[in-house]
């Protein structure tokens, strides 16, 4: 066997190649269904939000995440958000995008690294849930007693269109802030942290509908690119696949090659009494 070997040097680089294309294309396989669970995961059910962390929000909104952040933790949040006022200087440049800034103020994310973004997405997530779904319960109070209980009042005698946060404000901060622990608990068999943000996104979905966002475009936009990425990722496996399959080719060929010589040069350096 080792004498077999040193016919292989000529084809070391081959090898290699064909060893780290090997890599890749297992890589590349290996992520294939990543994407894929993005895709029906954020593309589909979250709407082509990704994160809980909203990039824009009505400043009542800000104003409703208070109720279930203590001081520090909501100076902490709105450090990080600008408020932008309609016909404002600044205005112009959100409108488009945001055009409910037209009747009414919103505040802005401003630009932070990725470790700040985990921070507030933490902060925020558990919040967002419960201003979303006190929205939610505020026009259908019927589902409160399933969904919220001892929240301190009854949801279910409210009428509905009921303003449920100006209830709120009359709970004490402790009893606030208990309804938010009552969130970990719901979803501790769920998948906790995971589970929670998931829930999250799709109220940052409700409140970019609330801005007027065009979320359609959002969410197509999402799963093209994802989709991109998914279908170049299979490209390059499959390229790899065939790349590693001709370099096989040759270096078998190219051996079985210098085998024949060897043994035919060999053979013919014996003498006539030899052969």
């Amino acid at each position: 066997m080792r004498r077999i070997l040193k016919y292989f040097r000529p084809f070391i680089l081959s090898l290699l190649a064909a060893v780290a294309l090997l890599f890749i294309q297992a890589n590349a396989d290996l992520a294939l269904p990543d994407y894929m669970s993005r895709i029906v995961n954020v593309g589909i059910q979250q709407g082509g939000v990704e994160d809980a962390l909203p990039e824009a929000m009505r400043a009542t909104t800000l104003e409703h995440l208070a109720f279930f952040l203590t001081p520090d933790e909501y100076a902490q949040v709105a450090d990080h958000y600008r408020q932008v006022e309609p016909g404002s200087r600044d205005a112009g440049a959100y409108l488009e995008r945001y055009p409910t800034l037209a009747s009414e103020p919103i505040v802005v994310l401003q630009p932070v690294d990725a470790a700040t973004r985990d921070s507030l997405e933490t902060l925020l997530s558990r919040p967002l849930l419960m201003v979303a779904g006190l929205q939610m319960l505020a026009e259908n109070p019927e589902r409160a007693g399933a969904m919220l209980p001892n929240l301190g009042f009854d949801l279910s005698q409210l009428p509905p269109g009921a303003d449920v946060f100006s209830l709120l404000a009359r709970l004490p901060a402790e009893q606030r802030l208990g309804m938010v622990q009552a969130i970990d608990d719901r979803f501790a068999a769920m998948g906790g942290e995971k589970a929670i943000v998931q829930a999250a996104a799709r109220a940052v979905h409700a409140e970019y509908e609330a801005l007027g966002m065009d979320m359609s475009r959002i969410q197509n936009a999402y799963l093209l690119q994802v989709g991109g990425l998914m279908l170049l990722i299979a490209l390059v496996s499959a390229v790899a696949t065939i790349v590693v399959g001709l370099l096989a080719a040759r270096v078998a060929a190219g051996l079985a090659r210098d085998l024949r010589r060897y043994l035919y040069e060999h053979v013919m350096r014996f003498s006539g009494a030899e052969l």
